[in-house]
């Protein structure tokens, strides 16, 4: 089974089908199942981010990929991802995460997703997790007009997110499984990549 090693930045079974069908050759193929290890460089809340975990890995295991929770033990490089806080308000306005895979690797902006309602605090870090991980996996500075790797999530897709109906579109997960069999890790670097979100007053 391959590994892939990431450093941590970042369910209802309602929601199953939508993930299913995004890719179900990947999903009820031969092939074996891919890893992906995440770990966190610091813990936070930890009721939001045992759920977080949670929606992350439901989120990946639903396109045939695994997410396993630990720092060490792989054989593939590693890329640091770290929960910030304090955030200055003009670094990377509205952003709640961003992803420098091969310089700063993945960042998230813990402190603004607590600005969130304390019942979307999990699910969405949970999402941004998934979304900057994809980043890191295509190695594409892209975004689909759908789905988790949308540039900007809007009400409807909050809605989704806490009943996991969220999903990717089936081009990305070929995508993502494509990055993942061809080196472990994306090969092209993405710079400055950032999940959006309207600001939270």
């Amino acid at each position: 089974m391959r590994s892939v090693l990431l450093t941590w930045v970042l369910f209802s079974a309602t929601g199953a089908e939508a993930g299913e069908r995004a890719a179900p050759a990947l999903m009820h193929g031969e092939a074996a199942e891919p890893s992906v290890s995440v770990c966190i460089d610091r813990d936070v809340g930890p009721a939001d981010m045992q759920l977080a975990r949670m929606f992350a890995f439901r989120i990946f295991a639903r396109i045939g990929t695994k997410i396993e929770w630990r720092c060490s033990g792989g054989s593939e490089p590693s890329i640091m991802v770290t929960m910030g806080a304090n955030t200055p308000e003009g670094s990377y306005p509205g952003a709640l995460a961003y992803a420098q895979p091969f310089g700063g690797g993945i960042r998230v902006f813990y402190d603004r997703v607590q600005n969130r309602a304390p019942v979307m605090r999990a699910p969405l870090l949970g999402y941004v997790l998934a979304h900057e991980i994809v980043h890191v996996l295509q190695g594409l500075m892209r975004h689909s007009e759908t789905g988790i790797m949308k540039a900007h999530w809007d009400d409807s897709d909050f809605g989704e997110m806490s009943s996991m109906r969220l999903a990717f579109t089936p081009y990305d997960v070929l995508l993502i499984h494509r990055g993942i069999a061809a080196s472990g890790l994306a090969a092209t670097p993405i710079l400055n990549d950032r999940a959006l979100l309207p600001r939270v007053r």
